[in-house]
C-alpha cells in the first residue's frame, strides 16, 4: 500500500465518486461518519488507485477509518458470483425440465427427439414436419379451442418423432401427459379393484380435464372390444367438452381406426383434430441405412 496524498478537505467532485461516497455512507446510515478524503492506495491485481475514506466514530469505541477497497477487484468479485449464479440457476432449469420430462411420460428413448433432426425428404414427411411445428407455434390458439391431431401411418414413420418434439417444446409451459392407448385403460381399469385409493371417475377427471396436451400412443393395437371403445369416448369426451386437446398416434388407414374407436369417438376427432398421414418407407429403416 502506497500512501501518495491525503486531502483533509476533500470533496467528491465527479458523479461517479459522488455515488461511491453516498454508497459508503448508506452502509453507515444513522452513524456518525467523517469524510476523510482521498488517499492512493495500491492493488496488488490492478496496481494504484484512489479511494475514498470516512471515519466511523461510535459511543465508547475508538474511531474506525474505513477506506474503499479497489473498485476493479469488486467488480471482479461481483462478476465471478453472476456467472455462479447463472450456473446454478441452469442447473436448477435443467433438473426441473428433466422432472417435467419424467413427469409428462414422455419415453426415455424419444427424450432426445427435436424438430431439427427430423429428416424430412418426401413431400409428406415436409408436410407433416409443417403441420407439426405449426401446431407449437400455434399452441395456445389450439389450446383454447380443443384442436388436437390424429397421426396416422405404418410403424417406423416418424410419428412418435414428431409427437415428441411437440412435446418437449411445449412441457416447459404447459401440463403434458404421453401414455399408450393400452396403459390409460389398464389405468382406468384399475380403479376397479376393491384396494384401488381412487373411483373411475377420479381416473377420467385425471385424464379428461387435468392435462393440457395429451398424447394418446398405439390407438386401435387392441381388440377395440365395447368396453375399450366405452373408456376411450369417456376421456375423449370429457377432453372434448373441457375444450382439452388431444393427440392420438395410430397405425390405421381412417376406415381401420374408425372401426376401433367407434362412431362417437370419431365424430369428436372429425370436429376437433387434424389427421396428418405419415406415408412411404420406414422412418427408422431409412435412418439405419443411412447410418450404415
Amino acid at each position: 500500500m502506497t500512501d501518495h496524498s491525503l486531502s483533509d478537505e476533500y470533496k467528491p467532485t465527479s458523479e461517479y465518486e459522488r455515488g461511491r461516497a453516498d454508497r459508503m455512507l448508506a452502509i453507515y446510515r444513522g452513524k456518525p461518519t467523517e469524510l476523510l478524503g482521498r488517499m492512493q492506495l495500491n492493488c496488488h491485481r490492478h496496481g494504484g488507485f484512489f479511494s475514498i475514506g470516512h471515519r466511523l466514530t461510535l459511543p465508547n469505541m475508538p474511531p474506525r477509518d474505513i477506506w474503499q477497497d479497489c473498485q476493479d477487484c469488486k467488480r471482479e468479485q461481483q462478476d465471478q458470483a453472476q456467472r455462479e449464479r447463472a450456473a446454478l440457476d441452469l442447473v436448477h432449469a435443467m433438473r426441473e425440465r428433466a422432472s417435467r420430462v419424467h413427469g409428462a411420460g414422455i419415453p426415455l428413448r424419444f427424450r432426445d427427439r427435436a424438430f431439427e433432426t427430423y429428416k424430412a425428404t418426401t413431400p409428406g414427411q415436409i408436410r407433416a414436419l409443417t403441420m407439426a411445428r405449426d401446431y407449437v407455434e400455434q399452441f395456445a390458439e389450439n389450446r383454447a379451442k380443443g384442436l388436437g391431431l390424429v397421426m396416422a401411418g405404418h410403424p417406423g414413420t416418424g410419428k412418435s418423432h414428431l409427437s415428441s418434439s411437440i412435446m418437449l417444446s411445449l412441457v416447459d409451459r404447459y401440463v403434458v401427459r404421453y401414455v399408450t392407448c393400452m396403459e390409460m385403460i389398464q389405468e382406468i381399469r384399475a380403479t376397479w379393484r376393491r384396494d384401488s385409493d381412487r373411483s373411475e371417475g377420479q381416473a377420467l377427471e385425471e385424464f379428461g380435464a387435468t392435462i393440457d396436451l395429451l398424447v394418446v400412443d398405439e390407438v386401435g393395437v387392441q381388440y377395440g372390444t365395447d368396453g375399450e371403445q366405452t373408456l376411450l369416448f369417456g376421456v375423449l369426451d370429457q377432453r372434448y367438452r373441457n375444450m382439452l386437446p388431444t393427440i392420438l398416434l395410430t397405425n390405421q388407414d381412417k376406415d381401420g381406426f374408425r372401426g376401433f374407436v367407434g362412431e362417437r369417438v370419431m365424430d369428436r376427432l372429425t370436429e376437433t383434430a387434424k389427421w396428418i398421414p405419415f406415408k412411404g418407407e420406414s422412418y427408422r429403416a431409412t435412418a439405419r441405412k443411412e447410418a450404415a
